[in-house]
């Protein structure tokens, strides 16, 4: 269970579920990684080298998002917080949820 979950759980609240951002969110990454290699062995080097640099900030990028964000659902609220260093809070009492609504493009659907 995340810190920021378990630091604000109201008396009597139990998480219920609990997850985190997909680890798709490392395809990007890896695809630009792959490819400076690919690149740097077949055509240039150089080329390949800044492909993997970018491709290893991104990799950096995606796991403090995966790490920082923190996603649970209790038997009171919904508790959703995003960010590290500016962090974003959402925290909804299931009283108040009318609706759900899920955007899922092709691969979300594979």
């Amino acid at each position: 269970m995340g810190s920021y979950v378990r630091s604000n759980l109201i008396a009597g609240e139990e998480v219920v579920y609990e997850t985190g951002l997909h680890p798709i969110i490392y395809l990007s990454p890896a695809a630009l990684i792959f490819g400076g290699i690919a690149l740097g062995t077949v055509v240039n080097p150089s080329i390949g080298a800044v492909l993997l640099g970018f491709g290893i900030i991104s990799l950096a990028g995606a796991w403090l998002r995966q790490w920082a964000g923190e996603f649970a659902v209790t038997n009171r609220r919904v508790i959703i917080k995003l960010g590290f260093i500016s962090r974003r809070t959402i925290e909804i009492n299931l009283s108040k949820v009318e609706s759900v609504e899920v955007n899922q493009d092709i691969f979300g659907r594979l």
